[in-house]
C-alpha cells in the first residue's frame, strides 16, 4: 500500500553529494516524507519549478546558506518566501554570519 507523503521537500546546496544524501537519509527515515528534485542555486531552482505543472514543487525547501555562486542567503530566502514555499537553512554553523542573513530574509531556525 503506498501513502501520500506528509510532507514534501526540495534541497538547495550546490554539493551533489549532499542533495544526493539528504534526499536519501529523509527517505530512509521511515517518515512520510516525498523529496522532490533540488537543485544547486536558488535561481535554478526557481527556475525548474516555474516550467513545473504544479505551482510548488515542495513545501519545505532545506537551504545551504554558502551556496557555491556567493548568493546572499537573505536574498536567497525571500525568494523562496516569495514564492510561497517554507525555508529551513541547514548548516554545519561555521559561518555564523551567514546564517543570520538567511534568518533575516525570513528562513526557519529550527524543525517543530
Amino acid at each position: 500500500m503506498s501513502y501520500a507523503p506528509e510532507i514534501v521537500v526540495a534541497i538547495i546546496d550546490d554539493h551533489e553529494a549532499i542533495r544526493v544524501g539528504m534526499s536519501a537519509a529523509l527517505r530512509a527515515s521511515g517518515r512520510f516524507v516525498g523529496v522532490r528534485e533540488g537543485a544547486a542555486t536558488v535561481g535554478e531552482f526557481l527556475a525548474c519549478g516555474s516550467s513545473s505543472t504544479e505551482p510548488h514543487i515542495a513545501d519545505v525547501v532545506l537551504l545551504d546558506p554558502n551556496l557555491g555562486d556567493e548568493s546572499d542567503p537573505k536574498e536567497n530566502a525571500e525568494a523562496l518566501r516569495a514564492e510561497g514555499y517554507r525555508v529551513l537553512v541547514y548548516s554545519i554553523a561555521d559561518n555564523v554570519r551567514l546564517l543570520r542573513r538567511a534568518f533575516a530574509g525570513g528562513a526557519g531556525r529550527g524543525v517543530p
